[in-house]
């Protein structure tokens, strides 16, 4: 146990999509030394933490708690006796409905130091991403958010009669299963029947649905169209502008599924994202370079070396050092390097004049992908020598 105790920083994870975490919030995952997280949290985030890191697991889902809020307040305080940095990912923006208040509160009056980074919240960004711009001039003057789920997990206590100007649009968090009495009470209280609303689930993620409807027919449509939490209700006219400003759902992969096998994480993934596409990364195995046996025997009198891939580079050298050599023993040999065109940028590490090892390459040439890669392809590639 720490004789003070450490920094807790609550971090807003944004509202799903990695790319929407700031900076700073992506700083101090990376430093944290305790990684308490919600289910709202992406598991990409999670893998952004140091080894060594202690992940602990506090989500919540309707009616279904792993760790009441009293018992997640205690947790940050007694974690923060013990680690110098824990970091609290939050789903969103802390303060916007995620209890962040409650949590920084708590530590304050434990004498606990306490940082908060913001987070973009799911009320402006889900919108975005399923074309509704949350104000418009003429349209919309203002927004309000409201939450739709009470401290009791019940239908919140919600005065409608604060809800009726129709130059404002209301946001409704955490509500999917109350949509229907939501619309109900909204007429009730004066607003148009014909009213625009929208659902919107898994709000700037690959799995995101909408369904649009108007505030007479919206109840049936989302149970028409199945839709899962987390999801947000968004009532009033700028929804009529989604079907224009749908850029996030009109990408060439939007709602296709693919998963791609990989060892280390590669550029294949992240453009798939940039498409739309909903990729599952698999893991198939991991590359560690073999210890050749009699290693400095067998390079000592080589006139060529030879890379075909930087991991070639890698193994070379960490069997280099591994025979207690340095690069003194390969004075007299030359480097060369090939390259397919898919694999500029880092495929070899003597691309380059010089690579990080300070050896010359000698000799690069570049492969292309229609090229036959076998031995006698690269020896027309070789210089006479």
């Amino acid at each position: 146990m720490r004789e003070n105790t450490g920094k807790v920083v609550l971090v807003g994870a944004g509202p799903g999509d990695t790319g929407l975490l700031t900076l700073k919030g992506e700083k101090y995952i990376k430093q944290a030394d305790c990684l308490v997280y919600d289910r709202l949290s992406s598991p990409e985030f999670l893998s952004m933490a140091k080894a060594g890191c202690e992940l602990i697991y506090v989500g919540k889902e309707n009616h279904k708690h792993v760790m009441k809020q009293d018992a997640i307040n205690e947790l940050l305080y007694e974690k923060s006796k013990y680690h110098e940095l824990v970091v609290r990912l939050k789903g969103g923006d802390p303060y916007v409905f995620g209890r962040g208040g409650e949590e920084a509160l708590y530590l304050v009056d434990r004498n606990v130091e306490v940082e908060v980074v913001p987070g973009v919240s799911s009320s402006v960004a889900a919108l975005a991403a399923a074309g509704i711009p949350i104000t418009y001039r003429g349209i919309a003057k203002g927004f309000q958010v409201i939450t739709a789920h009470s401290r009791k997990d019940e239908e919140a206590d919600i005065d409608y009669s604060l809800l009726t100007d129709e130059t404002i649009t209301c946001v409704f968090l955490m509500g999917l299963a109350h949509v229907k009495s939501i619309a109900a009470e909204l007429m009730k209280a004066g607003r148009r029947s014909d009213t625009p609303a929208a659902v919107i689930s898994n709000g700037t993620l690959a799995a995101q649905r909408k369904c649009i409807g108007m505030l007479a027919d919206i109840g049936e449509k989302i149970e028409e169209a199945k839709l899962t939490s987390p999801a947000i209700i968004v009532v009033g006219d700028v929804v009529s502008l989604n079907d224009r400003l749908d850029f996030f759902e009109k990408r060439p992969l939007f709602g296709r599924k693919i998963i791609v096998p990989y060892i280390k994480t590669n550029e294949l993934i992240a453009k798939l994202q940039q498409l739309g596409a909903d990729v599952t990364p698999v893991k198939t195995g991991i590359i560690n370079p073999i210890i050749i046996p009699e290693f400095a025997d067998k390079v000592r009198s080589a006139d060529w070396i030879v890379f075909t891939s930087k991991n070639g580079v890698r193994s070379f050298f960490y069997n280099l050092d591994l025979a207690g050599a340095d690069i003194r023993l390969i004075a007299n040999a030359r480097f060369a390097g090939f390259i397919s065109r898919y694999m500029i940028g880092g495929f070899c590490e003597c691309r380059y004049p010089r690579t990080s090892h300070s050896c010359l390459a000698h000799f690069i040439t570049f492969f292309c992908d229609w090229t036959p890669y076998s031995c006698n392809a690269v020896l027309r590639e070789f210089p006479s020598i």
